[in-house]
């Protein structure tokens, strides 16, 4: 699962702003508010095993300045957008038995980790990237 930050228009105009004095501001303000969302949606999911919540890293992106935050996980998107339909259950053992490799009907409800995340953070992205101004 992959999710790319660009292309807010008011987010570019501030970034272009501020980043015309200071070289490799808009890149480092991006990053901020990226790590701002990874750690939104790391501490807003359930803890069974962690796996996912550990899964998720960020690249900040020069050109244009954004950042891109994925998780390595392969059900990160059936999590984040529910899904219904079949999956192979490999063989595994269960107690003192083997359970055969099977199909199974799943239906996972949507839980809106991600988009929550993005909603959260939204109002606070321009003190975000201010404060890697000031910090500078």
């Amino acid at each position: 699962m992959r999710l790319v930050l660009q292309g807010l228009p008011a987010a570019e105009k501030l970034l272009e702003r501020l980043g015309a004095r200071t070289p490799g501001f808009a890149i480092e303000a991006c990053d901020a508010v990226g790590q701002e969302i990874q750690r939104e949606v790391e501490s807003s999911l359930p803890r069974e095993t962690g796996r996912l919540a550990g899964s998720w890293s960020r690249s900040p992106t020069a050109d244009p300045p954004g950042v891109i935050l994925q998780s390595s996980s392969p059900y990160a998107r059936a999590h984040e957008y529910g899904f219904t339909g079949t999956v192979m259950v490999p063989g595994h053992h269960r107690r003192a038995a083997f359970v055969a490799p099977h199909l199974r009907r799943m239906r996972v409800r949507p839980k809106r980790f991600l988009r929550n995340a993005m909603e959260t953070v939204r109002p606070r992205m321009r003190q975000i990237a201010l404060g890697v101004g000031l910090a500078r």
